[in-house]
């Protein structure tokens, strides 16, 4: 759409007629396909997007839409769970207040990103990066791309090809790069030689994996070039009271030497990074794990799954008396297309619960995983309350 634009200053004609009709099964990838429907929506919010600028320069703004709207059109197979990563710089006025959802007129596609800026300094944080944490907007994540570029674990320096990172922020990416990602269950692993076994395993795989071919040559060469890895640990406040988290640092010393010894023996170049602490959700659900470095958020609490309308579980659903709706979009209006199925929910008796657990208390927990075990990064989603701002600003 947005070529068409600049050439020929207006939209274009296209035919869906080989797109799949909403319903119809997707078998490479599994689950049903969402019909040219949302398409056609989607070219027509983009041609929207840029005919508002017409005769002028798309902003950063204008981008993110733009994004969004790409994120929208994918996310609505219900097939998985889509997300995107805007990174943006500090003092770009208008991308700051753009989840301000008290100031209206926000497009609904914004809900499609986690906003985050570049900061590699706290002197980057201008004031008006507080100003959504207030619970009338939503608040920004922060990317230090200087410090991903040259250290891994905390102090430990380590030469990087960093760009940016992926949708969730645990990952350091290089430009065409891809994640590759697998996950330790803490509460499930009962010795520190169990894990360093474990580790070993899942460090196999992935790294068979990076070696595999990839579509497309320029991500070929990237990622046979860094073998970069990601083993996350999940469950980790469900380690604290036991010792657990003792094991990380030597678990990690551990992986480091065997990938120097695979990769001779397998004649492939040392993994970058090898680490990292995702935000991990159905993966900790299926194996009775608090997410990745979290607190569980209540000893009882309801689950609401998006599912799409046309799939066979949702009558299963309903059949069994679990509460099931339409999606309501931010603007009010309903989104036919996918429901919301409310599953009642409860976490184990030896987790950590968020009420227990203060804003500062999770970010002391982040930094201590980033020191003893993240060469990547902790992807982490921080509860608070208002009267915290003061002390996670310090």
């Amino acid at each position: 759409a947005s070529i068409a634009y600049f050439v020929t200053g207006k939209s274009f004609n296209y035919s869906t007629v080989l797109v799949r009709s909403a319903g119809k099964p997707i078998n490479g990838f599994g689950g049903t396909a969402s019909g040219p429907e949302i398409l056609i929506d989607g070219i027509g919010k983009i041609n929207g997007v840029i005919k508002n600028r017409e005769g002028k320069k798309l902003r950063s703004l204008d981008v993110l839409d733009i994004a969004n709207i790409i994120g929208s059109v994918v996310v609505a197979g219900n097939v998985r769970r889509s997300a995107e990563i805007a990174l943006g710089d500090p003092d770009d006025y208008l991308y700051i207040k753009a989840k301000r959802w008290d100031l209206g007129n926000i497009p609904n596609g914004r809900a499609m990103s986690n906003n985050t800026i570049y900061c590699d300094s706290y002197d980057h944080i201008a004031e008006g990066i507080w100003d959504g944490y207030g619970g009338n907007g939503e608040p920004y994540g922060f990317f230090n791309l200087a410090l991903s570029s040259k250290y891994g674990r905390t102090g430990e320096k380590m030469k990087e090809n960093c760009e940016g990172t992926n949708p969730c922020g645990e990952i350091s990416l290089a430009d065409k790069e891809c994640c590759n990602l697998a996950e330790l269950y803490l509460n499930n692993i009962e010795s520190k030689e169990e894990m360093i076994e474990c580790s070993t395993l899942l460090y196999k795989t992935q790294k068979a994996i990076c070696a595999l071919p990839f579509i497309h040559e320029d991500t070929n060469k990237i990622v046979h070039k860094n073998f970069r890895i990601g083993q996350g640990i999940t469950g980790i406040c469900q380690g604290i009271h036991n010792q657990k988290l003792d094991w990380l640092d030597d678990c990690y010393k551990a992986l480091r030497k065997f990938d120097k010894d695979w990769s001779a023996k397998r004649g492939w170049p040392e993994s970058v990074k090898l680490t990292t602490v995702k935000p991990s959700g159905t993966l900790s659900l299926l194996a009775g794990a608090t997410p990745g470095v979290h607190p569980a958020f209540s000893q009882y609490y309801i689950r609401r799954i998006r599912m799409s309308s046309e799939d066979a579980l949702v009558q299963t659903c309903r059949d069994m008396n679990y509460h099931v709706e339409y999606v309501k979009n931010f603007d009010g209006s309903t989104n036919r297309d996918t429901v919301i199925v409310e599953f009642p929910c409860q976490s184990g008796d030896n987790a950590i619960l968020t009420k227990d657990m203060k804003a500062t208390d999770q970010l002391e927990l982040v930094k201590r995983i980033q020191k003893e075990w993240s060469d990547n990064a902790v992807s982490c989603t921080v509860y608070y309350k208002k009267e915290e701002l003061p002390e996670i600003k310090e």
